[in-house]
């Protein structure tokens, strides 16, 4: 009898150890899993910067080249035979100025008449 109450207690003792472990491994799971959604959330908001970065770079890059071209750009002529040698006029001076093509249509906006950009 004696022998069966100190295996029932030194089960009980393994039980304890056994639920206690795995009380630990569900706290370590979670910690990892609570590291894990940080990281991800920290890397989400470096890409954000970096997108508002570039954002703010590329904004800054358009209005330089605006005001390279501000005095050199034409308007666009009414005259619709014009229109051909006005954008060839226009391409030119864009490259001539190496200005990315990204940038064009932002850059040539102001030159267009308002009637026709609609």
């Amino acid at each position: 009898m004696q022998y069966e109450e100190k295996r029932r207690e030194w089960e009980l003792e393994q039980a304890k150890e056994l639920e206690l472990v795995r009380l630990n491994l569900e706290r370590e799971k979670l910690e990892l899993n609570t590291w894990t959604e940080r990281e991800k959330i920290e890397t989400e908001r470096r890409q954000i910067e970096v997108n508002l970065r570039k954002e703010e770079e590329s904004a800054i890059r358009v209005k330089k080249y605006a005001d390279v071209v501000k005095n050199v750009l034409p308007r666009q002529p009414s005259d619709n035979i014009e229109i051909v040698s006005f954008f060839k006029n226009v391409e030119h001076i864009f490259q001539e100025f190496k200005i990315p093509d990204d940038f064009w249509s932002a850059l040539i906006r102001p030159y267009l008449k308002a009637t026709d950009l609609r």
